[in-house]
């Protein structure tokens, strides 16, 4: 069983410009658009400090299932759906973050 836990364990995808790219459409929307092999990722956001925006942070990752059995691929995601302010958006590896 240890073997099985190879293939989806997730090998976290250092920052590139290429990894995931932030659009920001004309009535305000925010997107995330993944690179094609990102197998998932991980949206966290919380409010600022004033509370009149949110920050967004991004982590991707890739694994063995997706690339080669599954071949799935992660779908865009639009960050703020409702139309709420974003004032950033990180990417994030552990404990490091960089900023768009």
């Amino acid at each position: 069983m240890k073997n099985y836990k190879n293939l989806t364990a997730p090998g976290y995808i250092p920052y590139s410009r290429d990894v995931v790219t932030i659009k920001e459409k004309s009535d305000g929307i925010i997107v995330a658009e993944f690179r094609k092999d990102n197998s998932g990722y991980n949206l966290a956001c919380h409010e600022a400090g004033d509370k009149s925006c949110y920050v967004y942070y991004i982590t991707t990752w890739i694994n063995y299932w997706s690339m080669n059995v599954t071949k799935n691929t992660i779908q865009n995601t639009v960050l703020n759906p409702n139309g709420e302010l974003v004032s950033a958006v990180y990417y994030t590896i552990q404990m490091a973050a960089t900023a768009f």
